[in-house]
């Protein structure tokens, strides 16, 4: 996220400063957004059933992880998941944490999206 205002912010002639106020601006939109926003019927059902017969599940988000990480906890599914992965401050992308999902599980992974870069992440 930050590196996309970053590179607009340079392409509209300005410095970095500025697409980094942007980016923090867009980031409390959308933590305020996913806060608000209406659960897919059947996910905490899902999620509950899952941890019920010890299935690790992980979310697996382009979220920044710490906006990510408020979200599941305002939603009561910390405790429902293995782990929370959303993207790094540093960098790294979805795909990224796949792997280390797969690393961690040492088994197969069945992933479960709802875009485009969620299929090619998990290709």
């Amino acid at each position: 996220r930050y590196t996309i205002f970053r590179d607009f912010a340079f392409a509209l002639g300005h410095n970095e400063e500025w697409g980094r106020v942007r980016a923090d601006d867009y980031s409390k939109r959308i933590e305020t957004a996913l806060a608000c926003a209406d659960e897919i019927p059947g996910a905490t059902t899902l999620l509950r059933r899952l941890r019920a017969v010890e299935m690790p599940c992980y979310i697996n988000s382009a979220t920044p992880q710490g906006a990510l990480e408020k979200a599941v906890h305002a939603r009561g599914w910390a405790e429902l998941v293995t782990g929370i992965l959303g993207a790094p401050e540093t960098g790294g992308d979805k795909a990224d944490n796949l792997r280390l999902i797969a690393q961690m599980s040492g088994s197969s992974v069945l992933h479960v999206g709802d875009g485009n870069n969620d299929e090619s992440a998990a290709a």
